[in-house]
C-alpha cells in the first residue's frame, strides 16, 4: 500500500480501510487489529490467491471523449465501439500508470455494472471533479495471475477505479 504524502484521508480511516494489513502498520506506526481482515481481503488476491480477473467495483475515470446525446437521439453502434475501443485503450494506459505490468488478455468496458448490485458508470460522477461521460466500468483479465490492489484510472485517489478480483 502507497500512500501519498498530501493525501487528505484521514489517518485513522485508513487505518480501519486497510484493518489487518502488516504493511501498512509497519509503514504507518500504527496496531491494526489482525482479525479486521474482511474489508481489505476482498480487494487483495495475494498470497496462495492471485488472480487473472478484474472487475470495477466503483467506476474508473478515463480520459475518453464520449459525444453527448439529445434526449431523442441515438447513437450508431460504430461511434459506440469507437468509444469502447477507446475506453479500453485508455484501461491498458491506465494499468502502465499503475505500475501493473502482467500482459492482457483482455478488457472490457461499459457503462454498466458487472454485478447486480453495482451502480451505472455515470452515477460515480456524482460530487466529483469527473464528467459522467468519462466513467467506465472494465473487466481486465491478465495473462498471468496478479496479486492486489488493483486502483486504475484518474480518480484512483477519490476513491474510483477500484478493482475486486473475480475467483474463477
Amino acid at each position: 500500500v502507497e500512500i501519498p504524502a498530501d493525501c487528505s484521508i484521514d489517518r485513522e480511516d485508513l487505518r480501519w480501510a486497510l484493518g489487518g494489513s502488516d504493511a501498512f502498520s509497519e509503514r504507518w506506526g500504527m496496531p491494526v487489529p489482525s482479525a479486521a481482515t474482511s474489508m481489505l481481503d476482498r480487494y487483495l488476491a495475494n498470497g496462495d490467491r492471485p488472480t487473472r480477473l478484474w472487475r470495477s467495483e466503483t467506476a474508473l475515470a478515463l480520459p475518453v471523449k464520449r459525444r453527448r446525446l439529445d434526449p431523442d437521439e441515438k447513437k450508431a453502434s460504430s461511434e459506440r465501439a469507437d468509444e469502447e475501443t477507446a475506453a479500453a485503450r485508455a484501461v491498458a494506459t491506465a494499468l502502465r500508470h499503475a505500475g501493473i505490468s502482467a500482459p492482457l488478455s483482455h478488457v472490457s468496458v461499459r457503462r454498466e455494472p458487472f454485478s447486480g448490485a453495482g451502480e451505472r458508470a455515470e452515477t460515480f460522477a456524482e460530487n466529483t471533479r469527473f464528467s459522467g461521460h468519462q466513467m467506465w466500468h472494465a473487466e481486465v483479465r491478465f495473462a498471468e495471475p496478479v496479486n492486489g490492489p488493483v486502483l486504475l484510472g484518474n480518480g484512483r485517489y477519490a476513491g474510483l477505479g477500484l478493482m475486486r478480483p473475480v475467483r474463477e
